[in-house]
């Protein structure tokens, strides 16, 4: 159940970022994109950590277990990788 609400708090966030903040305030800006990023990217660390610190919960990474914040880390992005590749294509960033 915990893994659920890690995975909700990352996919939220991600969509929110990808569809409606990255292109008002980063648009084609790449410098920007990858500040906003790392500030949503902290953003979904702190909420979980708010969750989670001081606990020992164990999350599952399909092969392993692993704490709070490097469950939240690896799955936020692994959900974010379809998401950027979309708007790096869709914005021409790199053409």
């Amino acid at each position: 159940m915990e893994e659920l609400q890690v995975l909700l708090i990352n996919f939220l966030l991600v969509l929110i970022t990808y569809l409606f903040v990255y292109p008002k305030f980063a648009g084609r800006n790449l410098s920007k994109l990858f500040i906003n990023d790392l500030a949503a990217m902290l953003i979904a660390l702190l909420v979980a950590g708010s969750l989670f610190s001081g606990s020992r919960e164990t999350f599952t990474l399909l092969l392993f277990e692993t704490n709070w914040f490097w469950f939240c880390l690896t799955t936020y992005m692994i959900i974010e990788t379809p998401f950027a590749l979309r708007y790096l294509r869709k914005y021409r960033i790199f053409e």
